[in-house]
């Protein structure tokens, strides 16, 4: 489908899979179902939406949003124009154009089977277990090629990349992406989780920030 539309025939029904993880519902004395969990020094407001699986691998339709709840025609494109500058905006990368072309191809193709609720879980779509505010999940791409020079040597590699979105209980059917990102594969397990932590609390801020209507940083 072509970006910003809608399939507006026969939905697809995808059966959503067994999962031995659920939420347990708690009572709350917070508005819209959200409750502040403390995790070492920060404060985050847990979504208290149950169920493990997106909505974009759902079976059903999906309005993606775009860093911002103003769903437009460009929600895609903008994200796409993140993806791009996130892996081909590096040191060393070259902006190969047919490179360039293929990966925003296969960036939008995921963005829009997600809109149609058509992502598999957890392949192309996986839940944030780390709390954050709201229902977070990750779409996934393992195998995004691109080239590099370093000291007058060009090379071929295939790298993972990230984009994170929010699901918030009350805005059902809606995914508010929020970050695109290289996911940073060199050092320890320790140091690799460390730096997609990073991320995360980036994104938990971004919308954190745009709910509170408050100024934030993106690095």
């Amino acid at each position: 489908l072509p970006a910003g539309r809608h399939n507006s025939g026969p939905q697809l029904r995808i059966p959503r899979r067994s999962f031995r993880y659920r939420e347990r519902l708690g009572s709350s004395t917070e508005p819209c179902g959200i409750r502040s969990q403390n995790v070492g020094t920060s404060t985050y407001h847990r979504d208290m939406l149950p169920g493990h699986s997106s909505y974009c691998a759902s079976g059903t339709t999906v309005t993606f949003h775009w860093r911002r709840y103003d769903h437009t025609s460009r929600a895609i494109d903008e994200a796409l124009d993140s993806l791009e500058e996130a892996v081909f905006g590096k040191e060393g990368r070259l902006r190969n154009p047919y490179m360039v072309g293929t990966a925003r191809g296969v960036f939008r193709a995921i963005l829009e089977r997600a809109e149609i609720g058509a992502l598999e879980d957890p392949d192309e779509v996986r839940r944030i277990v780390r709390p954050t505010p709201g229902r977070m999940f990750e779409f996934r791409w393992n195998d995004i090629v691109v080239l590099e020079m370093h000291a007058g040597v060009q090379r071929r590699l295939t790298v993972p990349v990230r984009l994170l979105e929010i699901e918030a209980s009350i805005r059902p059917n809606e995914a508010l992406g929020l970050r695109a990102f290289e996911k940073d594969t060199a050092g320890s397990p320790d140091e690799i989780r460390a730096a997609q932590n990073h991320e995360i609390d980036l994104a938990s801020r971004a919308f954190t920030a745009l709910i509170t209507d408050q100024p934030h940083s993106q690095k």
